[in-house]
């Protein structure tokens, strides 16, 4: 303990960073954080003609002090693909997964028809700010069972499917891994 006291007492100094500084911190952060938990038949990188992608926005915290705001514009996913990957037609198509991890019917059948005109699927898929808050624990591990559903379905339509998660903790996949 004595010596973790001594070798924090220079933190005691101020260090200024600048605000381009902290988001390239922020940024290298996520990137070390991202975890690849299997890339069947090879999916990535993409090889693909044309790609859907959709689902949940991030969520950037929850709620209370866990909600973060940024002074950087967050761009959209498939802004960033088309991006890196100007070969590969990428269509969105609207967020059919609310922030609180229910989704309607009609929502899914716009999931559904992308799923099954476009070569690849990437459907992006969330707990929501009310599983990501504090002050309160987690009642599952899983995600909302309409997610779960809407997973196991566009893969049944779609063998070519990558699922993203945002999640600030441990998410169950055992439903939907395979």
């Amino acid at each position: 303990i004595l010596n973790l006291a001594y070798s924090t007492k220079q933190a005691e100094r101020k260090v200024e960073f600048t605000v381009e500084q902290r988001h390239n911190a922020a940024v290298g952060i996520a990137t070390e954080s991202m975890v690849l938990l299997k890339n069947e038949d090879n999916i990535l990188p993409l090889k693909s003609k044309t790609v859907a992608v959709g689902g949940s926005i991030p969520i950037i915290g929850g709620i209370g002090s866990s909600r973060v705001c940024t002074a950087h514009e967050i761009k959209p996913l498939v802004e960033n693909l088309k991006e890196e990957m100007p070969n590969i037609q990428f269509e969105t198509f609207s967020d059919c997964i609310y922030l609180n991890g229910d989704a309607t019917a009609m929502h899914f059948k716009r999931c559904y028809a992308k799923a099954y005109e476009n070569d690849t699927v990437i459907l992006t898929v969330s707990n929501g700010p009310f599983n990501e808050g504090e002050g309160y624990d987690r009642y599952t591990l899983k995600l909302h069972p309409r997610v779960e559903e809407l997973i196991c379905r566009v893969s049944e339509i779609n063998k070519n499917l990558i699922v993203i998660i945002y999640a600030g903790g441990a998410v169950d996949v055992s439903a939907w891994v395979d």
